[in-house]
């Protein structure tokens, strides 16, 4: 069992201070599982190429269909144990760059392909980066979608914004960067101080 104290962090959640080892019998069993879960994988994996291969025009397959029969349903289990399978199988299966390149071909390096929920940025689709047109009644509805990456080049300051937010050298609230931190660490390279 976990133990928790009463300091939180910044998210405003208590701290895990304690959790007990597991037992050679539960490491046993996820190892043991390894194949199961690799078969099943696997042929959702073949499943999906099938599905996603034979989709038609409107971004409708067998599974979007049977997707949008249980969010549309009354049955609010099902419904909560559909959108699990959807994040954590669905979308981490379709994500494989294998299935990717049998769906997309030669177009993988410029598109990607998935299914989900139509949004309106979808249906307004300002920057062309959906393929396909959705419309406003198709919204919270299943489809395929095919991505275009706007693989844009960012510039060096764009790209030293980004890892200074990344290492917390940006103050949101202000939208300030703190430069100096930056500067010191420069300089204290060009002396050979820091390797």
């Amino acid at each position: 069992m976990a133990k928790k104290t009463s300091k939180q962090t910044h998210t405003g959640k208590a701290v895990t201070t304690h959790l007990r080892p597991n037992t050679k019998k539960e490491i046993d069993g996820l190892f043991n599982g390894m194949e199961a879960i690799n078969e099943v994988r696997d042929g959702m994996k073949t499943i999906l190429e099938r599905d996603l291969w034979n989709r038609k025009d409107d971004g409708t397959t067998p599974i979007t269909d049977r997707l949008n029969k249980i969010f549309t349903g009354k049955d609010d289990e099902k419904i909560q144990v559909a959108k699990l399978w959807v994040k954590r199988e669905l979308q981490t299966v379709i994500k494989m760059a294998s299935l990717q390149v049998e769906v997309l071909g030669e177009n993988v390096d410029t598109q990607n392909v998935t299914i989900k929920k139509v949004t309106k940025p979808m249906v307004e689709n300002v920057d062309n980066r959906f393929e396909g047109n959705f419309n406003e009644v198709e919204i919270g509805t299943f489809k395929v979608v095919i991505e275009n990456k706007n693989k844009v080049d960012e510039t060096l300051e764009q790209k030293l914004q980004k890892w200074m937010r990344s290492v917390q050298l940006w103050k949101k609230e202000t939208d300030e960067y703190e430069t100096e931190t930056v500067r010191m660490l420069l300089d204290n390279i060009d002396k050979g101080l820091v390797k």
